[in-house]
């Protein structure tokens, strides 16, 4: 009896260290989220690549108000037969530009103005996807080195366990049952720590990539703090949403550019500046204006027309496909956020305190002898399972908060 207390006893004072101790970790640095979404956003090749556009479009409107390049135009006539080019009887130093019909350069430039502020709009989106992304990577770390310490502290209890049940077994005080139970739990308990721990570092590579911080895995996340837990008014989100405006700038440009196909009939302007000189009578200038005859129209204007009508309808069903889709992954977001917000509130008002108040409840029994071992490792288990719940609330609640703010991400919410 002596030695089965002294067993018993130093096996529960072992089991309430475990259990209520939670290892600690030494990390070269600990990181924030502001500081990682800083950090990612600017190296994001989503961001990189909307940039590039952007620069591309702003580009087009400079090039839209560019007219063709001069023409200089050098003549020598009246040159004797045998003789060489210089000996010229009349020289013409001459210059002609061709310009657009001012109409349809105005409408160019417009078409090229309303592509840019499109481009503009998909930049300012990738921002803020790559935003949610970054801190959805950050908030996998954190919830992955949580996991980590359940899981680590989980096999520890399970693995002493599993050595004290061996020992009662080996003196007679326990039974084999027992003994090859607790056995089969610590070798569950490590695998589920080895997997949680490759968890956390894929969790870590992911978010390094995004961070650039290559294959490095020596650091550690802190609390990435608040969510914001309200949500925006649709009517007012909806129409102003930087998905939505970039369709609806590439529908004006469309619509810009039918509008100078419509007018491709005009003429193109040609202005010329010449100066001659001749052997007998000196130096004289003078100016020319040409016209270009739209002699072709009836065969250009139809494919012009056609071609931008087309662009045109292209334009509306992508802007009303933009209209649902936001439509439907607001409602899909909010309502979702909504069910996660309830969900960890439920959680934390009664799966937590709950499983807490249980679990105090299997100590004190275990204390009098009225709770095995076994079942004290059960009850721990399960209150271990409510918290990784909690965890994936977590998880599910930050996912859907990150799209709203994709979502309601606008000129006036920056």
């Amino acid at each position: 009896m002596r030695i089965r207390y002294r067993i018993s006893a130093s096996l529960g004072v072992f089991l309430l260290s475990v259990l209520f101790q939670m290892p600690e970790f030494g990390w070269a640095d600990t990181l924030s989220l502001p500081g990682s979404i800083r950090t990612g956003v600017s190296l994001h090749p989503k961001v990189l690549s909307a940039k590039g556009e952007l620069k591309s479009a702003r580009g087009s409107v400079w090039k839209s108000l560019s007219p063709p390049s001069p023409v200089v135009r050098i003549q020598n006539e009246w040159v004797p037969p045998g003789s060489n080019i210089s000996d010229y009887g009349e020289h013409t130093l001459g210059i002609a530009q061709s310009l657009d019909f001012p109409l349809v350069t105005y409408l160019g430039v417009k078409s090229a103005r309303h592509t840019k502020q499109a481009a503009y709009s998909a930049y300012q989106s990738a921002i803020a996807e790559a935003s949610a992304e970054i801190t959805m990577a950050y908030v996998e770390v954190w919830i992955a080195q949580r996991k980590v310490v359940i899981a680590e502290s989980l096999q520890r209890a399970a693995a002493r366990l599993a050595g004290s049940a061996e020992q009662r077994y080996a003196v007679g005080e326990g039974t084999s049952i027992e003994r090859d139970r607790l056995k089969v739990q610590a070798e569950q308990s490590g695998r589920g720590l080895q997997k949680g721990v490759l968890e956390a570092t894929l969790a870590k590579l992911r978010l390094g990539q995004l961070i650039d911080r290559d294959d490095d895995t020596d650091f550690q996340v802190s609390d990435p703090g608040g969510v914001d837990t309200t949500t925006a008014n649709v009517s007012v989100t909806g129409s102003s949403s930087w998905l939505v405006q970039g369709a609806e700038s590439a529908l004006r440009a469309a619509r810009a550019e039918q509008s100078a196909a419509r007018l491709s009939w005009l003429p193109q302007i040609e202005l010329e500046l010449f100066r001659q000189k001749d052997k007998i009578e000196g130096r004289f200038w003078g100016g020319a204006i040409g016209f270009t005859l739209p002699l072709w129209f009836t065969l250009t204007g139809p494919g012009n027309l056609m071609s931008a009508a087309g662009s045109v309808e292209k334009a509306k069903a992508d802007l009303e496909q933009a209209r649902r889709r936001w439509h439907l992954d607001w409602m899909e977001a909010t309502q979702s956020f909504e069910i996660a917000k309830s969900r960890m509130r439920s959680l934390e008002q009664i799966g937590l305190p709950s499983s807490g108040r249980a679990y105090s409840a299997s100590i004190m029994a275990y204390e009098v002898g009225e709770l095995g071992v076994t079942d004290l490792l059960a009850s721990f288990s399960e209150k271990q399972a409510v918290e990784l719940d909690y965890l994936d609330a977590q998880r599910e609640f930050w996912w859907w908060r990150t799209r709203i703010d994709v979502l309601k991400a606008t000129p006036d919410s920056k």
